[in-house]
Parts: C-alpha cells; sequence; structure tokens
C-alpha cells in the first residue's frame, strides 16, 4: 500500500471530492469509500467531516484509528479483523455496520448513534455491552432486537464486568463495615505520598 504525507494527498489520489475548510479541517461532499484496499490501519481521517457514508470494508484493519471525526450519514467498517471498536467515529448519523470481524467486545461503538446497529458473525462476541443503547435497532447474532429495552438483560453487560462488580461489592460489604468499635488515640494524618 502507497504511503501518503497527508489526507489531502490520499484523497486526491483516490480521485476521492473533498474541500478543505477556513479552520484547516476536510469535508467530504460525497461518499468517503476505502473498501478493498488491502488496509492494515486507516490514513489519518480525524480531521474529516463525511457529509454522506464512510465505508472501510473489506480490508485487514486491527483498528479503526484515523476514523472520520464525523460521519453524517452510514458507517461501515464489516468484514476486517478488528476485536473492538475502539476509535470508530463517535458522531455517526446513519446506520453502523460492523458485522463480520473478530469482535469481542462493542467497546469504542458511537454511544449516541440512533439508527441500525448491524453486528452479525463475531463469533467471540459474549454480550452487547457497550452497544449504543440510543440505536434505532439491532442486528446481532444474538437475535434481532426493536430497541435497547428488548435486549435480555443478560445480554447487556458482559461475564467480566458482572464478576468485576460483584467483587467490588463483596470488598465493600466485608472491609468497609466495621464489625467491632475501633478506638482511635490521636488524631489521623493523611500522608503527601503513599507509604509504598
Amino acid at each position: 500500500m502507497q504511503e501518503f504525507a497527508t489526507t489531502e494527498e490520499f484523497l486526491e489520489y483516490h480521485e476521492i471530492p473533498f474541500r478543505k475548510e477556513t479552520d484547516g479541517s476536510i469535508t467530504v461532499p460525497g461518499e468517503l469509500y476505502v473498501a478493498c484496499m488491502g488496509l492494515t490501519k486507516l490514513p489519518d481521517f480525524s480531521n474529516v467531516t463525511v457529509e454522506r457514508g464512510f465505508t472501510c470494508a473489506h480490508n485487514k484493519l486491527t483498528s479503526l484509528e484515523g476514523s472520520p471525526k464525523r460521519v453524517r450519514g452510514y458507517y461501515s467498517c464489516y468484514d476486517n479483523n478488528l476485536t473492538s471498536l475502539e476509535g470508530a467515529t463517535q458522531d455517526v448519523g446513519g446506520n453502523f455496520a460492523c458485522s463480520e470481524n473478530k469482535l469481542t467486545t462493542l467497546k469504542g461503538a458511537p454511544p449516541g448513534m440512533k439508527k441500525r446497529f448491524l453486528c452479525r458473525n463475531n463469533p467471540d462476541l459474549k454480550s452487547l455491552e457497550h452497544a449504543p443503547q440510543a440505536a434505532k435497532d439491532y442486528a446481532t447474532d444474538f437475535g434481532f432486537f426493536k430497541s435497547w429495552d428488548e435486549v435480555p438483560e443478560n445480554l447487556r453487560i458482559s461475564d467480566e464486568t458482572r464478576a468485576a462488580q460483584l467483587a467490588i461489592e463483596t470488598t465493600l460489604r466485608d472491609n468497609i463495615i466495621l464489625r467491632q468499635s475501633m478506638p482511635v488515640q490521636h488524631a489521623w494524618k493523611l500522608r503527601k505520598k503513599p507509604a509504598f
């Protein structure tokens, strides 16, 4: 894959129309289509607003770092090697498709997106924790849900999170409540530096 010094060079080389704004940011008035390019990482689109859709599908991406700052239409990253959605655009106006990856967590999904969330064929995904709760509906390996309220309670958080919450609750219960009175002989002072 050819290396490019700037985002503008990448867009020009691939004949993707764009305009440079007065604040230095870039707007792509149509779609930003970088699918099927054999990419192992995204070019730096972090200063780019896409007016329509963004797709980086059918690549070899292991991270979504470098995603556009804003995508007013759909966002598609399906058929890559992603294990999480960290680095994904957080401001997405359309559907979000992350099917056919190696996701083990949905961490990084855009929390406020309100359209369809497509997340099928991710066999290592055990829950829908971190899915956008405002989505219109969810197409997942666990079923199709018309709202977050329809997602079963056991799919809303992962077993790891559930175990961590239980451990915290147990620690608080066992260690914060004093089992017997404790005499205080002098005023306590907080150390400025930890003892270790």
